[in-house]
């Protein structure tokens, strides 16, 4: 019986890569997913994408991933989810579009609550509780981006460190320790999961460059946590650790008018950028609080009151 590996109503022998669509319970949508059920024992993780569906270097990064592995290269098991939302993926959007609710807000999961709130409870019941490390990818839909790795960070102090430590590995220019509770891989890290979410890609296109690192730092990783066979792959920088992320939001309609880029050094007290209105006029202007690194900015002109606009952390080490 250790050689069958019962997942989601399947039975998956030692050696096997099944990919099929799984129906969420009690509801009218899918995931689908991979599963490699390695020929060595090991670790069991996951990785998804598409938890914010309009972020299309995650979800191109994870459908590469399940075509290049196989289960003569894994120790222990793998599940990869390709789209965790599917409602919100068909409309092309990072919200589901039947209660305008974000999946990656909604944990802990209500499984009596609307269609986010179940696909969000069928997944940790059926996927996430089950195993020892999790890795969720994501790039920006509407804002451009500069790289980064948020690792768990509420938690046993061991599964914060494991997180950590995976963290560093990656081919990445920051990393940071995150205190959210309400999304999926920080809620897995308070219930014994470590894990981490990658940010990679811009604007909800793709590009086959940055798909390839993504891939790289999944790799590292999975032979980190000895998944995979072979040298770790070599990469070209050290993740460099950030604190107190401050997040910019409008006040009014207008323009958005940004002075700085998202991957840009500022000091405290340079301007970071201005909401006009259609003649230039400015209706608001917006300062660095700390000396920091930009990591993610909205890239529309066209901005609302209560709009997110710019994510920055503090940063000291100007050269």
């Amino acid at each position: 019986m250790g050689d069958i590996w019962k997942i989601a109503g399947l039975n998956i022998k030692k050696g096997e890569k099944i990919q099929t669509q799984i129906p969420v319970s009690n509801t009218e949508t899918i995931m689908p997913v991979t599963f490699i059920h390695g020929e060595y024992p090991g670790k069991t993780v996951l990785i998804t994408s598409g938890i914010h569906p309009a972020e299309s270097t995650g979800i191109q990064t994870s459908i590469q991933l399940a075509k290049e592995l196989s289960s003569s290269s894994v120790h222990g098991k793998l599940i990869i989810i390709h789209l965790v939302n599917m409602p919100a993926f068909q409309e092309g959007n990072d919200i589901t579009p039947e209660d305008g609710k974000n999946l990656n807000r909604v944990f802990p999961p209500n499984r009596n609550g609307t269609l986010t709130d179940k696909i969000a409870y069928f997944f940790w019941e059926t996927f996430a509780c089950k195993v020892d490390f999790y890795i969720d990818l994501h790039g920006c839909s509407a804002a451009w981006l500069n790289p980064h790795c948020y690792y768990v960070g509420v938690g046993e102090e061991h599964i914060i460190e494991e997180s950590r430590q995976a963290a560093k590995l990656l081919n990445i220019p920051y990393i940071t320790q995150s205190v959210s509770t309400n999304n999926a891989y920080n809620y897995a890290g308070t219930q014994g999961i470590p894990g981490i979410l990658i940010e990679r890609g811009q604007c909800g296109y793709w590009e086959q460059r940055e798909v390839e690192s993504f891939k790289k730092d999944v790799r590292n990783v999975l032979r980190h946590l000895q998944l995979l066979d072979g040298e770790m792959e070599s990469v070209d920088m050290t993740p460099e650790e950030l604190e107190n992320i401050l997040y910019l939001h409008t006040e009014c309609d207008g323009c958005w008018i940004p002075y700085v880029r998202p991957d840009e050094l500022f000091q405290k007290g340079e301007k970071l950028g201005e909401i006009q209105d259609c003649f230039g006029g400015v209706l608001q202007t917006y300062y660095a609080q700390q000396d920091g690194v930009g990591l993610y900015m909205n890239c529309h002109l066209s901005v609302k009151k209560n709009e997110f606009l710019f994510a920055y952390a503090a940063y000291s080490n100007f050269v």
